[in-house]
């Protein structure tokens, strides 16, 4: 009750002196007396999952290219692009998603390196689906339209879906003493590792074409000697941003490195029941340490 009627009396507060009040900062000892702790809890449930597009252009289309002249826009869509079914999604089972994000304030080690602390919990099983992936015209802007769109677009990659749970991520603004900017890791799917079914790569032109590589379903596991039983996957990550792009830093890739099981290897017929080549094993990859850097041209 003493909360609660506190609560009400900042809140009575701030509405009378807004004018002023809004310019200036609320700071934890402030936000502690209005709810009883210290940081900001932000719960976000979206209802049902999240189906969308994503169109990344590439405005000057292949350039510095040899003997090559094309130089037209061009767009690569993770989607439906307005004809096909599968849209990028994001979901978690029957229930709705469930995100929370706490936001803390630090003066860091010593007291004199401040740090905004962004912790990001996901759900316990979440399902991603990268959508049909296509690659198309890019369109010309115009002053009057909020969007560039696309046109001729044409499927290179099936939609995949990959199961994972368990994720942590934890953002570090200001001072990083996590030791990057953002830190991702966590235990995944304790029976299969990371999961990745239908995946098809398309040849669509060509001498030789209307073919493609199939692989029926893609597991991620803990490396143990014994080979491929039911296993989690564990895994960091460690993202930072330099001059030359961002910086995708591979801290642990599995516990003692990984197995990855290729299944269900088809070339030519991509059809799920098509003859296969067979399964392939990738026994003791060890990535731990790699690092990856992203950025234009």
């Amino acid at each position: 009750m003493r909360k609660i009627i506190g609560l009400l009396g900042v809140m009575s507060s701030m509405l009378v002196s807004m004018p002023v009040w809004s310019m200036q900062q609320l700071d934890d000892t402030a936000l502690a007396a209005a709810t009883g702790q210290d940081g900001i809890d932000i719960k976000i449930v979206p209802t049902g999952p999240l189906n969308f597009d994503v169109v990344i252009h590439d405005k000057d289309g292949l350039t510095g290219v040899p003997n090559q002249t094309y130089d037209s826009a061009g767009a690569i869509v993770f989607g439906r692009a307005g004809i096909g079914p599968n849209a990028l999604s994001i979901s978690s089972g029957s229930s709705n998603i469930e995100i929370l994000v706490r936001i803390d304030a630090d003066a860091g080690i010593g007291g004199n390196q401040p740090t905004l602390n962004i912790n990001v919990s996901l759900p316990q099983k979440l399902t991603l689906q990268t959508g049909d992936i296509w690659v198309a015209k890019s369109n010309s802007t115009s002053p009057t339209d909020f969007v560039r769109g696309y046109t001729l677009p044409v499927k290179v990659m099936n939609n995949m879906r990959v199961e994972i749970e368990d994720w942590n991520l934890n953002l570090q603004l200001g001072n990083e003493p996590q030791g990057a900017m953002i830190k991702l890791g966590g235990l995944v799917n304790v029976h299969q590792g990371i999961r990745i079914d239908n995946f098809v790569l398309s040849d669509n032109s060509g001498i030789h074409s209307g073919g493609g590589i199939g692989i029926g379903r893609i597991n991620i596991m803990d490396s143990t000697p014994d080979g491929f039983g039911d296993r989690p996957f564990n895994f960091a990550v460690s993202v930072d941003a330099n001059a030359q792009g961002l910086v995708v830093s591979l801290d642990q890739f599995g516990n003692g490195g990984s197995n990855i099981w290729l299944r269900r290897v088809r070339l030519g017929d991509t059809a799920l029941l098509a003859p296969a080549l067979g399964d392939v094993e990738l026994r003791g990859v060890q990535m731990a340490g790699t690092a990856i850097t992203i950025t234009g041209h």
